[in-house]
């Protein structure tokens, strides 16, 4: 009984403090805007994939997802938080989440999400596609794409109050109505009036464009996002900061076919709202100032100082040629490898096929041999992309075969390798492997040039 009711106190506690938090929120914001204004629970959605099946990886939008989903955190009222991430991020679990959050969902909440990943137009139909891990690379199929006319409805049918989408992909301005009037006064009835009325609103990094991978639109967002001093951060505000970007043309409007009400807009609430002046500016807000620029290329945690976003992506994808000396064992003298990064650290695989072939007709005898094999390796990026040391270790299968002058014998056995190399210049590689198996232990010097995709 004593253990239950220390139980049920803590969850009172738990509870309090919530309620707490919540009611601090509502107090700082009514007292601006008025006792009518409802406040709802505040949603954060984020969707962002860079390993895609068949697609062309991508260095930076998981990346800037989850910089969005801290700063958010930190600074701004946000009770719920949903994610999917690279494999988790199927067009099944995409519709499965927005089946929830319908479910979940209050009629006083807002909802923003956050999409990053690859997108297309069908030139048939002039209509844009998210595309989601699991998205086919056929166009005339479209297996596991998501048009924009069902990403519109699922976002429509939400029950919440305010519902926001920032879309940081390839052709995602037909998603949007951008018939908007001029810039409204920034002022506490402006929030007052934006926040009582429904809204569906929609921000692009791009119109129906190519958008880079590196995202200069994502990144105004952050640091608009985490530089803000207004007590309400709107579209309108962001929009001001993103607006300016140089590699695409976003767009701010609302969703196509949607229930928004003209003047209506979602708002962030920041935490620090009792010091945080509100804005009166006619006609629009204060910008945001430009990104340090610390802020414009931060350095992954896992990557050294001097090594570029996506650089563990964009050096390692490749395939080539390599020749090289066999000692002991015949090993090969020649091969093609192709290496493929992995998602842990630096690190990526090399799979690769070698053969080598000795005829000594003079001596009578000869050897062939073919051997597949593996490695996993760590590399640590020297000077970007120019010098990049490389360790590893690996296993692969020989198949060989002998032929003496009165006999032939053939060999097929499991080996074991520890390697060794440098990349050079982004396509040269110059790599050593010491090679254990039960015919013996012999090394390998080659060297080999590659193509980076």
């Amino acid at each position: 009984m004593n253990k239950f009711f220390s139980v049920f106190l803590l969850l009172c506690a738990l509870a309090g403090g919530a309620a707490a938090q919540d009611r601090g929120l509502i107090m700082a914001v009514q007292k601006d805007l008025g006792p009518e204004v409802v406040i709802g629970k505040q949603w954060a959605v984020f969707i962002a994939i860079d390993r895609y099946k068949e697609w062309a990886p991508l260095s930076n939008p998981v990346r800037d997802a989850m910089e969005i989903r801290d700063i958010l955190g930190e600074n701004y009222f946000i009770d719920e938080v949903r994610e999917l991430y690279d494999d988790d991020a199927t067009a099944e679990n995409i519709r499965r989440l927005f089946f929830d959050l319908r479910s979940n969902v209050g009629d006083n909440d807002s909802v923003f999400v956050f999409y990053a990943g690859h997108g297309h137009t069908d030139e048939v139909t002039n209509s844009g596609s998210w595309i989601p891990m699991d998205g086919s690379r056929n166009e005339m199929a479209q297996a596991n794409w998501l048009p924009n006319i069902q990403i519109r409805n699922m976002l429509t049918a939400l029950p919440a109050k305010h519902v926001f989408l920032v879309a940081d992909a390839c052709f995602s301005g037909d998603i949007l109505d951008t018939t908007r009037g001029a810039s409204p006064v920034i002022d506490s009835e402006y929030h007052r009036r934006a926040y009582s009325r429904v809204s569906r609103q929609v921000m692009t990094s791009g119109a129906s464009e190519t958008v880079p991978d590196t995202s200069e639109f994502a990144l105004r967002l952050k640091s608009s996002l985490r530089r803000a001093d207004t007590a309400y951060v709107d579209p309108e505000y962001l929009f001001m900061n993103v607006r300016e970007v140089k590699t695409t043309r976003p767009l701010l409007g609302t969703i196509r076919g949607s229930e928004h009400q003209d003047g209506g807009s979602f708002i962030f609430f920041r935490k620090d709202t009792q010091s945080a002046a509100i804005v009166q500016t006619p006609g629009g807000q204060t910008p945001a100032p430009l990104p340090t620029p610390e802020e414009a290329m931060p350095a992954y945690p896992t990557q050294s100082a001097g090594e570029k976003p996506g650089f563990a992506y964009d050096a390692f994808w490749s395939v080539g040629l390599n020749a090289g000396t066999a000692f002991t064992t015949p090993a090969g003298t020649a091969g093609i490898t192709a290496t493929v990064p992995f998602i842990i650290g630096n690190s990526f695989f090399d799979f690769g096929f070698e053969a080598g072939f000795v005829d000594r007709s003079s001596d009578s005898d000869a050897y062939n041999s073919y051997y597949p094999y593996v490695h996993y390796n760590f590399f640590v990026p020297v000077d970007n992309d120019v010098i990049v040391p490389y360790i590893g270790a690996g296993a692969g299968y020989m198949m060989a075969s002998y032929e003496y002058p009165y006999d032939t014998e053939k060999k097929n056995y499991a080996a074991f390798d520890a390697v060794a190399g440098v990349k050079l210049l982004g396509f040269i590689d110059v790599g050593y492997s010491l090679r254990a198996s039960s015919n013996g232990v012999g090394s390998r010097v080659a060297v080999g040039v590659f193509y980076g995709f």
